[in-house]
């Protein structure tokens, strides 16, 4: 991994540029709009750093509004922060060079077509000590300036790794902790091919979880009451050979009322990341509209003596929408994300009550455990090769290469086998294939339609969860 981009000028569209936050490994960053050039901190096991003088400094000269509180509620939804959480794990080259090449275009369409005041950070995350010990967590704070975000996205690279399940919880906990602007909408991108530790993988590390105690779940619901929407993005085929993992993408999702997407390729992230943003801005301008004939019609059945449930009021409210022609934007997809534990996982207060309520997984490779061993004996470069070998019949990315020696000693080891998925016990003991409809997008539009029943049910429990 190289050090962090050297300090440039910002290029302004709006607002302040960023600052790295790191910790243990101190690194020059992109110089703020304001003039300052704050010194970065580094999570890395135990931990983030404190923040220095100097990124107060930045901060305050670069945004004058409160971070979220408790109850996210967003009047202004002119406004967009919007975050990419990135697995900067060995396998994930592609994804890292699609985002590197199409983030001015990304900025660029969001701002012209919503015309919104728009903000963008970055955190990149690989995973902690000692499966990993380049670091745990990157931060670049939010910026609005095309050139900063540009180096800042430029600065990741795909590399290390270790057991199978990455410091996921550590990104998202991360993003939680960035200056968000209390009025704007607020999004995350999570953009990963691997879960989170403890969600009983076989070979996890940390088999009891993030090692310094965050559990996602409970971070999901902490998003969903700050108003931050998380779109995340599974990577195939490698998510797919994690027994629960596509079943986590689907879970935080739901509880933070977002769309999980799965993609084969990285040729259709720029589309979903665009398509994602679109959405959650056209949703927050009609939030409260849809909130007012919520309690109209809770007013109206209880003076009827009715009881409604949650999805009677959702058609009742969708249908009034309907008929007066209340039209959004929409993330339109044909990606399938197999995901046949996810209301059970979603309804766990933590991840130790999903690890008692989980199903069993039958014995089969221990992925995690051969991704580790390439890492430790045969090197960082050898986890793209796995990927491909291990994961599907495509060649292995070209950025990275394995070097003929390392390659014989890992052939011989029989780590570039063919392995299968897992396997899971259903209730009645028989054995099933996780993700066996699962399938990539090939298509990703945003639509301008008749406001839809789910658009509405999402919009009814983020109101709710924000108290309003």
């Amino acid at each position: 991994m190289g050090n962090a981009p050297s300090s440039t000028p910002a290029e302004s569209i709006g607002d302040a540029a960023s600052s790295a936050s790191t910790s243990d490994v101190t690194t020059s960053t992109p110089t703020s709009d304001a003039g300052v050039n704050p010194a970065p901190t580094t999570t890395s096991g135990g931990g983030t750093a404190d923040a220095t003088t100097a990124d107060a400094t930045a901060a305050d000269a670069t945004n004058a509004h409160d971070t979220t509180p408790a109850l996210g509620t967003q009047p202004h939804p002119d406004e967009l922060d919007l975050v990419f959480i990135v697995d900067c794990t060995g396998s994930m080259g592609s994804y890292i060079h699609a985002a590197q090449t199409n983030i001015r275009r990304i900025m660029e369409k969001i701002v012209a077509f919503e015309k919104t005041n728009a903000r963008f950070g970055l955190v990149a995350y690989r995973d902690h000590p000692p499966q990993d010990r380049t670091y745990v967590t990157r931060t670049f704070d939010f910026t609005s300036s095309r050139k900063t975000m540009q180096s800042n996205v430029d600065w990741m690279s795909a590399a290390g790794g270790g057991d199978g399940p990455e410091a996921v919880t550590a990104g998202l906990k991360a993003a939680i902790d960035m200056d968000w602007r209390k009025e704007a909408t607020k999004v995350v991108i999570l953009i990963a091919d691997a879960p989170p530790h403890g969600l009983g993988e076989r070979g996890d590390g940390f088999p009891n979880g993030d090692p310094d105690g965050h559990d996602p779940l409970d971070l999901a619901r902490t998003m969903l009451r700050r108003g931050i929407t998380c779109y995340p993005v599974g990577c195939e085929p490698a998510l797919g050979h994690y027994s629960f993992a596509r079943d986590f993408m689907c879970t935080l999702a739901r509880i933070t009322e977002g769309q999980a997407v799965t993609l084969s390729s990285a040729e259709l992230l720029a589309d979903v990341i665009i398509g994602g943003a679109q959405e959650e801005v056209a949703l927050e301008k009609i939030m409260d509209e849809i909130t007012n004939e919520v309690e109209e019609e809770q007013t109206a059945a209880q003076m009827r003596g009715e009881a409604l449930d949650e999805a009677e009021l959702c058609t009742r409210v969708t249908q009034k929408l309907a008929s007066r022609g209340t039209r959004t934007r929409q993330m339109k997809h044909d990606s399938k994300m197999e995901s046949p534990h996810a209301d059970l996982m979603t309804g766990q207060a933590t991840l130790g009550a999903w690890r008692k309520a989980a199903p069993t997984t039958a014995e089969g490779p221990d992925l995690a455990g051969s991704l580790h061993c390439l890492d430790d004996d045969f090197g960082g470069e050898a986890l793209d090769l796995c990927a491909a070998s291990c994961f599907s019949s495509a060649p292995p990315s070209r950025r990275r290469s394995m070097s003929p020696k390392k390659k014989k000693k890992a052939s011989r080891a029989g780590l570039f086998s063919s392995v299968p998925p897992p396997m899971m016990k259903s209730a009645g003991g028989a054995a099933m294939k996780q993700g066996a409809t699962s399938m990539g997008a090939t298509s990703v539009t945003v639509e301008e339609d008749l406001i839809s029943p789910e658009q509405v049910m999402r919009c009814m429990k983020k109101s709710a969860a924000r108290g309003r």
